[in-house]
């Protein structure tokens, strides 16, 4: 899959600048149901230099998230996904505490985006983020838009 690297770089701005970057997808239903989340985010000094590198990739994952001190963060369970296909989260009530999981993604015949079902039966926020590292040690999941409980 491919991965794009992100490098912003700054020398005496004059004034201290906090640039965020967060993805936002073109619909009407966005900040009513869907909302975007700060992915990353810095401030750029007034004086001297400063920069923020990010890194995304196209390898989609859906994750259970959580507030966490304010800030929307993955819950540690996750799934890949990929363009054309469904994955459901549920909750094992045998487990205690109960815990989310998430199906094995299934393919959707002639769908051209990726579906995320809450079978919990309760809230939950699910978030769409990018996995870095995929099936390698260092795999970690970043979540860039959400759909709060």
């Amino acid at each position: 899959m491919a991965t794009r690297n992100l490098t912003f770089k700054s020398t005496n701005l004059g004034d201290n600048v906090t640039l965020m970057l967060c993805f936002t997808p073109p619909t009407p239903r966005l900040f009513v149901d869907q909302f975007p989340i700060a992915w990353k985010v810095t401030t750029l000094a007034a004086t001297g230099r400063s920069s923020l590198n990010a890194t995304w990739t196209a390898n989609l994952g859906f994750s259970a998230t959580q507030v966490g001190q304010g800030s929307i963060v993955t819950a540690g369970n996750y799934t890949p996904i990929q363009v054309g296909q469904t994955t459901t989260l549920l909750l094992d009530q045998t487990a205690r505490p109960p815990v989310q999981h998430w199906t094995d993604p299934k393919a959707l015949s002639g769908v051209t985006t990726v579906q995320a079902v809450n079978g919990t039966g309760g809230p939950a926020g699910i978030g769409l983020g990018f996995i870095t590292d995929l099936n390698k040690p260092t795999e970690d999941m970043s979540v860039a838009l959400t759909w709060p409980n």
